[in-house]
């Protein structure tokens, strides 16, 4: 069995706890990390406390803007450059891991297929055509 720590998360994005009283101090479900050296950091500190790989959500929020035609359209926003996971990618490697992304949608995919990470988890949303990188 591989073991990962927390997802790691932007502050703000996929598994926040946004819209919450803050008075309740709900905690997130994610450590968060909200550039490259705060990543590795952060996969640093799992790996100490016995995690083989690092998830980490590349997209979200995910939000469906059903007053878009036909059907709505689901909005992935993605949470790091393919620059921020590739320093993850490379960290995971020292580390004798790797890495696997939640992403939904487009260019979150993107940027974490050009990383090198080992699995997008779900890519529900992928389009046929190509995106701009």
């Amino acid at each position: 069995m591989r073991i990962s720590g927390n997802a790691i998360d932007i502050m703000g994005g996929h598994e926040d706890a946004i819209g919450f009283n803050p008075a309740q101090h709900v905690l997130s479900n994610a450590d968060y990390a909200n550039s490259a050296e705060q990543i590795v950091e952060v996969m640093r500190q799992q790996h100490k406390e016995g995690s083989d790989f690092a998830k980490i959500y590349e997209t979200g929020p995910d939000r469906m803007d059903m007053n878009e035609k036909p059907g709505g359209v689901l909005h992935t926003p993605y949470q790091y450059t393919a620059a921020e996971l590739t320093a993850a990618v490379q960290e995971a490697r020292r580390l004798g891991g790797f890495v696997g992304v939640h992403a939904m949608g487009e260019p979150g995919t993107l940027y974490a297929a050009q990383a090198g990470v080992a699995s997008i988890d779900h890519g529900t949303q992928l389009s046929h055509k190509p995106c701009a990188s």
